[in-house]
């Protein structure tokens, strides 16, 4: 064996992907357990079909999912689609065969034989799921590592469980087994369930994008909305605008990157003028955050008075960290009391904001405490007298909504619908 033989040379070897999914599927219902991995199923057709990947074969056993990859010829466009779709706990490139402890012995052997380099520490790692098996996991692995240990004594390799070089790993499923060596995490959550929407306010923030892909990674199906800040109702105006701000759109394809779709609607609601006057002359800055979610508020009022007897539900573009500086709810309460108190017949619109609790985000949250809550008093006390023009404001901005269609793919605005359908 040569020793300079470079590490992860097994593309011949394997043939399939496997791919897990996550508990939280498992411990349901049979009913729902099957009803969420058809939606999985379908998403994974999807994506793959949006990176030119129709032909894959998927095939789905009680427990797990397998991609057919021989024919694969970017496995990196692959790699970039399972990690996006809500459902994957994670997948790795494998090789299934039916069970055969001596094949067994020898597919392992050839699996070292091109991970293996000098003095490097490997382990065994087996889970065997079934009744009718005459050995343990801790069977196979004792066994297979006192084979590599005979079989490369030049190599001067040694076992270590803890933090091993190379891990080499096999499933035994019944009357199956499947080898492989990498694992690659996927996103986690569940796939999305049809019977819940949300309509969410996206803007060009990293809030934004956090939000998003919390709510999507719960099943949750996005029906995105953009208060955009210019005013033109031209369509072709307001496409070339959209497509001109690049980190805007760049932020927007990965927020709705887990959505199965390609092709994706949004709502576009220009800016009021008299709204930006009103609010400017109660002293909201032009540029703070709280200002936009105050409109974000406002408009999710107004489409509830215009749209629907029934609630709505909304996500605001801003999350709730349990650790690090994020909205004060008194400062929301305060907003939220003020708003309702201008549209008092109509029942109130159901607002998220997904809870972060991860500490990376800290840096990517406004540090509002500052802002105590005797100048946003002020201002919603300035703003009492001017109620019946910010209703009037925030309705036209209802009503001049405009659709558009995203393609998440090339990052790109068009008209709705479409011209054609891409997956």
């Amino acid at each position: 064996m040569n020793s300079d033989t470079p590490a992860k040379t097994l593309e011949d070897f394997y043939d399939w992907i496997i791919v897990r999914f996550t508990g939280e599927i498992i411990l349901k219902s049979e009913r729902l357990q099957n009803r969420l991995l058809n939606t999985l199923m379908k998403d994974l057709h999807a994506v793959l079909s949006r990176k030119g990947l129709e032909g894959t074969i998927i095939e789905r056993t009680r427990s797990r999912i397998f991609l057919e990859s021989r024919e694969f010829e970017s496995l990196q466009d692959v790699k970039e689609a399972l990690s996006i779709i809500p459902g994957i706990r994670s997948f790795s490139r494998c090789k299934r065969s039916p069970l055969d402890l001596e094949k067994l012995d020898r597919m392992m052997s050839f699996m070292a034989d091109r991970l293996f380099t000098l003095d490097c520490t490997f382990a065994i790692r087996v889970r065997r799921v079934g009744e009718h098996h005459p050995f343990s996991s801790q069977d196979i692995e004792r066994r297979v590592g006192r084979l590599l240990l005979d079989k490369f004594p030049e190599m001067n390799i040694s076992v270590d469980l803890e933090h091993p070089d190379v891990t080499l790993r096999a499933e035994i499923r019944d009357d199956e087994m499947v080898l492989f060596h990498e694992i690659h995490q996927g996103i986690g959550g569940i796939p999305s369930d049809s019977t819940f929407k949300v309509k969410c306010f996206l803007d060009d923030k990293e809030r934004s994008v956090e939000n998003a892909r919390a709510l999507l990674k719960r099943g949750i199906q996005l029906a995105p909305c953009i208060i955009f800040p210019g005013e033109s109702r031209d369509i072709e105006d307001l496409l070339a605008e959209l497509n001109s701000k690049k980190k805007f759109r760049h932020m927007l394809a990965r927020a709705l990157a887990l959505q199965p779709s390609n092709n994706i609607t949004i709502k576009v609601l220009p800016h009021d003028s008299q709204l930006e006057i009103l609010l400017s002359q109660a002293g909201f800055t032009t540029t703070g955050f709280l200002r936009d979610i105050f409109i974000q508020i406002g408009v999710a009022y107004a489409l509830q008075e215009q749209n629907n007897p029934q609630p709505l539900t909304y996500s605001l573009a801003y999350s709730y960290a349990l650790h690090g500086s994020a909205l004060p709810i008194k400062v929301l309460s305060a907003i939220l009391h003020f708003i309702h108190s201008c549209y008092q017949d109509i029942p109130s619109p159901i607002l998220l904001l997904p809870i972060l609790a991860h500490g990376d985000v800290k840096s990517n949250l406004i540090d509002i405490s500052p802002f105590t809550m005797e100048p946003m008093g002020t201002i919603l006390k300035n703003l009492k007298g001017s109620r019946n023009e910010l209703v009037l404001s925030l309705q036209r901005m209802s009503d001049d909504e405009i659709h558009v269609t995203f393609n998440v793919f090339n990052g790109l605005f068009t008209r709705f619908p479409p011209r054609s359908h891409v997956l």
